[in-house]
C-alpha cells in the first residue's frame, strides 16, 4: 500500500535525479524535525543535520536509485507521526484528529519498502 501511494504521490514520474532528490529532501527533513522535536534550533543544529545528510546510511539509501524516495519516506512519516503524537493539544476532538493522522502515517510508513527510522537513528 505505501508504495503505490508514494507512486501515485509523485504521478509515476521517477527519472533519475529527481529521485535522489526527492529522498535527500525527505531525509534532511526528518534530521531537522526530529531535532526540532527535542530542543530549539539552532545554528550548529544545522551543522547536524548536514552532518546525518552526508552519512553513509544516506549514500546506501541513495545507491539504491528506484526506492530511494520510499527510503526517504519510510524515515520521514514516522517523524512527521510522532511530531502529530507530540504536539500539544487540549481540545479532545483535535487531539483524536492529531493522533489519527500519525496513525494513518505510521500505517503508510509499514507499507512502505522498509522502515528506515530505526536504521536512520
Amino acid at each position: 500500500m505505501g508504495l503505490a501511494f508514494l507512486d501515485k504521490a509523485r504521478m509515476g514520474y521517477s527519472s533519475e535525479p529527481f529521485n535522489s532528490f526527492l529522498a535527500l529532501l525527505f531525509i534532511v527533513i526528518a534530521a531537522w524535525l526530529t531535532i526540532s522535536l527535542f530542543t530549539e534550533v539552532t545554528l550548529k543544529h544545522y551543522m547536524y543535520v548536514l552532518i546525518v545528510s552526508i552519512s553513509t546510511t544516506v549514500f546506501c539509501f541513495l545507491s539504491y536509485r528506484f526506492q530511494s524516495p520510499s527510503f526517504g519516506a519510510a524515515t520521514l512519516l514516522p517523524v512527521v507521526a510522532a511530531w502529530f503524537f507530540l504536539k500539544d493539544i487540549d481540545d479532545k476532538k483535535k487531539r483524536l484528529i492529531a493522533d489519527g493522522i500519525a496513525t494513518f502515517l505510521l500505517i503508510i510508513t509499514l507499507g512502505l519498502y522498509q522502515s528506515n527510522f530505526g536504521i536512520f537513528l
